[in-house]
């Protein structure tokens, strides 16, 4: 009878515990919903499209789990049995506890050991893009925006040109040296500053020893191989460089290429190339690059986990410590696995052939205009981290993996073509071993920092030197 007595005597506490956390939870839901917070704030939201669905799936979650809880309270705590109520006062119990283990592991970890977190993500794409005439998106000239997350605030100037770069005179002095530089976010330079991408910074220390050097960096974010190689096929006539550079990123790049739809006009030596790119992925939308919204289970799911780790790397130093102390960085980027297997897909080793023919076509185009021609080996982070490959090979297998394969690969291929390839992989590797200064962002961002560009640029200085 006691035990009884004892939830009989608390039943009506729990019950109001019950009653105020549905509330509570309802007035939260209303409180992140971005347009009521821009009405509060008397201006429009002042977060970017993703940060706006982050909290409005929030907003809906949050309310139907206080709805719920209110329905619960009404039709069913009134006439459920002893045993069910003792039940539901042990969960309460539980619940409550855990509740306050976390708060004080939140608290203690943000005073022993607080963590950088995404403490702003106000601007992730800058109305700085245009549909090309024979590629999805391209930078749209004179034009400037910012990105602006938690780890860092880059500036976006774009030239008259279409290029992320101070702007350029088309004519070209006597004995000038003119460097043109393809590839993707690394080469734009995504997360930094404009004068620390990798292009500004190769151009600084050429000029430092007296060479006569500009550097044109045409890199653009998401950009591949294939539409790289257009770019090169319709300005090289225009920019006139003395030397090309392609920089092929060991994460995505072969896998890209066959996320885009190729119209095919160019046929060499029995080789297809694209004329035209539709990407299947990205589109521009007012001035804004934006992801083409697949109505799936599996996106849906996709995205929903990335909005939950977002909020959760802006507000919980717990979370990013667990994290660190798992792999080693905030957010794993498992985009690159696929790179690494060792019995790849059909489907990838067709974009690997596909790959090796536009830089084959690439070289040929830049030897016709008298300018040589390199690729640099650009690796992922998990292939220069030990902690965060050391995890990757523990989830998928370490017979499964080899971390150097694109590397391999495409350096045995360089080897038979004659073509200058720069792996950047070995020197990145022992500066990440020498030095505590980040290479890569590793909260939400993998991409270079400040740091990784300077190295990247002294070790392409060193290569056009040398060579």
């Amino acid at each position: 009878m006691q035990k009884v007595e004892f939830h009989i005597k608390y039943w009506s506490k729990i019950r109001k515990i019950i009653w105020l956390w549905s509330l509570v939870l309802c007035c939260i839901s209303i409180a992140v919903y971005p347009k009521i917070f821009g009405w509060v704030i008397n201006k429009p939201s002042p977060f970017s499209n993703t940060v706006n669905t982050v909290l409005s799936l929030s907003s809906i979650a949050i309310l139907l789990t206080g709805l719920s809880m209110f329905f619960v309270y009404y039709l069913y705590l009134n006439k459920c049995s002893e045993k069910t109520k003792e039940i539901i006062t042990l969960i309460v119990i539980s619940v409550i506890i855990c509740i306050f283990m976390v708060i004080f592991l939140e608290v203690l970890v943000r005073i022993l050991s607080p963590q950088n977190t995404l403490s702003q993500i106000t601007s992730l794409s800058p109305f700085i893009y245009e549909q090309g005439k024979y590629i999805s998106w391209k930078l749209k000239p004179n034009t400037s925006g910012r990105i602006i997350t938690g780890e860092f605030n880059a500036l976006y100037e774009i030239n008259s040109f279409g290029h992320r770069d101070k702007e350029r005179n088309k004519k070209k002095k006597n004995n000038l040296t003119r460097i043109l530089v393809l590839g993707d976010s690394f080469t734009v330079g995504f997360s930094v500053q404009q004068n620390e991408t990798y292009s500004a910074v190769l151009e600084q220390l050429l000029t430092s020893q007296n060479k006569s050097v500009e550097v044109w960096n045409a890199g653009v974010i998401a950009y591949s191989p294939d539409t790289e190689y257009l770019v090169l096929k319709n300005t090289i006539n225009e920019i006139k460089p003395d030397i090309v550079i392609v920089s092929f990123y060991s994460g995505n790049d072969v896998v890209d290429i066959g996320m885009n739809e190729w119209i095919v006009g160019d046929n060499n030596d029995n080789i297809v190339l694209p004329v035209k790119i539709i990407s299947e992925v990205y589109t521009v939308e007012n001035n804004q690059l934006i992801l083409k919204k697949p109505d799936d289970d599996k996106y849906r799911q996709s995205m929903t986990q990335q909005y939950i780790n977002i909020l959760l790397l802006r507000f919980s130093h717990l979370y990013i410590l667990l994290k660190k102390s798992i792999y080693g960085v905030g957010t794993l980027d498992l985009e690159p696995i696929q790179m690494m297997h060792v019995q790849q897909s059909e489907e990838i080793q067709e974009n690997w052939q596909k790959t090796k023919n536009l830089l084959k076509e690439m070289y040929i185009i830049s030897e016709q205009n008298n300018a040589s021609f390199s690729i640099v080996l650009i690796p992922s982070r998990m292939q220069v981290y030990d902690k965060e490959w050391n995890y990757v090979e523990r989830r998928f297998g370490k017979n499964k993996l080899n971390r150097q394969l694109p590397q391999e690969t495409l350096n045995e291929w360089c080897n038979k073509q004659k073509i200058q390839c720069i792996d950047l992989l070995p020197k990145l590797t022992s500066a990440y071993k020498e030095t505590d200064e980040q290479l890569y962002y590793n909260l939400q961002d993998m991409h270079f920092t400040a740091y990784g560009n300077k190295i990247t640029a002294e070790i392409i200085a060193d290569e056009i030197l040398t060579g």
